[in-house]
């Protein structure tokens, strides 16, 4: 799995590059704004090592 800053997920999008993005943010940041096309999961189904 991959951690990218959101500015630069930004400016590839805007390159018009093709992203697989998977949400991992907890309900109260969804709230905040949704990332068209992401596939939402939540965070506790996931393990970085």
């Amino acid at each position: 799995m991959m951690h990218i800053h959101p500015l630069d997920v930004y400016e590839r999008l805007k390159r018009g590059e093709r992203l697989q993005i998977i949400d991992v943010r907890e309900p109260g940041e969804v709230a905040a704004g949704k990332i068209p096309g992401a596939k939402k999961f939540r965070s506790g189904r996931f393990r970085c090592e």
